[in-house]
């Protein structure tokens, strides 16, 4: 994985696969055991700022969010019931390197550049109401 950038695996039909088989099989662990799970994309660093340093254009970041919460929706409509409920979770950030404290932004700062990445996850996981009050 290139700069530890899992949704990379998203650009061939092998590392779909192979993000398929992953999920799933803990889906159907889940499902089995009648209990709930989180599934998060695999969207860190699927940001403007990275995906520039892999030679991604901001449309095929936002492409890849999209792709990364229909993969997660899909396994979910396989797998998940009443018993077994599946959470999808959108992995944002970081900015910088994530590992190593570097330059802190500013609260605003912050809400200022993942605003983008949860905009693309915010119209696929709407659904999330569903399982609101």
């Amino acid at each position: 994985m290139p700069l530890f950038a899992a949704f990379d695996l998203l650009k061939s039909e092998a590392g779909r696969a192979t993000l398929q088989k992953y999920f799933s099989t803990y889906a159907k662990i889940a499902r089995e055991n009648h209990v709930g799970m989180i599934l998060e994309t695999v969207t860190w660093r699927a940001s403007k700022d990275w995906g520039k340093q892999l030679g991604y254009t901001p449309a095929e970041i936002k492409q890849i969010n999209l792709q990364s919460v229909a993969s997660l929706q899909a396994i979910r409509d396989e797998f998940e019931t009443e018993k077994a409920k599946i959470v999808i979770s959108g992995c944002i950030g970081p900015r910088g390197d994530g590992y190593i404290t570097g330059e802190m932004m500013t609260a605003d700062e912050a809400e200022q550049y993942h605003a983008e990445q949860i905009k693309h996850f915010m119209s696929p996981m709407r659904i999330w109401s569903r399982y609101l009050p």
